[in-house]
C-alpha cells in the first residue's frame, strides 16, 4: 500500500525458500507463493480501481554442483531439488486466476546460476532475466 497505486505486482521468490532448515517441499513453497499472490490480488493498490497484474518469477534453480561446493551446508542438503521443484508446484497454482502471470526464468535461453556457488544468477542471466520482464512489462508476450 506505500507504493499505491500501482500497475503491476512483481514477486520473485528467492532461493533462500529452499534452505533446508526451513523445513518446506517445493510444494510447501509453492503453497506459500500462491498464498502471497492471492494476498497481493486482494489488495486495493491498483491505479484507478484497474484489474490486478502479478507477474511471478520463478529464477534459474540452484544447480546439482551446489553439493559439491565448500559452503554447501549454508543451505542443506536436498536445496537444489526442492528448487528445482518449484516451478512445477507453483506453475499449475497459478493457472486460472485471473490477473496472475508466471515466467519460469528456468526457460529462458542463457538464463542461469554461477558454476561459483550454484545459485546466483550470471552476468548473462542477469540479461535475459531483464529482457524477460522488460517485455512483460511494456506487453511483449512472454
Amino acid at each position: 500500500m506505500s507504493h499505491a497505486p500501482l500497475d503491476t505486482v512483481t514477486i520473485m521468490p528467492g532461493t533462500n525458500d529452499s534452505k533446508a532448515r526451513f523445513g518446506c517441499s517445493s510444494y510447501l513453497i509453492a503453497l506459500g507463493i500462491t498464498r502471497l499472490v492471492k494476498k497481493a490480488l486482494r489488495t486495493e493498490c491498483w491505479r484507478d480501481n484497474a484489474h490486478p497484474d502479478v507477474l511471478v518469477i520463478m529464477p534459474p534453480s540452484i544447480t546439482p554442483e551446489y553439493d559439491k561446493l565448500k559452503f554447501r551446508e549454508e543451505m542443506g542438503p536436498g536445496c537444489h531439488e526442492r528448487c528445482a521443484g518449484i516451478a512445477a508446484q507453483l506453475e499449475p497454482m497459478l493457472k486460472g486466476l485471473p490477473g496472475v502471470r508466471f515466467l519460469d526464468a528456468n526457460l529462458l535461453p542463457g538464463a542461469g546460476c554461477s558454476p561459483v556457488d550454484g545459485m546466483h544468477l550470471t552476468p548473462e542471466a542477469h540479461k535475459a532475466v531483464a529482457e524477460a520482464l522488460k517485455n512483460a512489462l511494456t506487453g511483449v508476450t512472454l
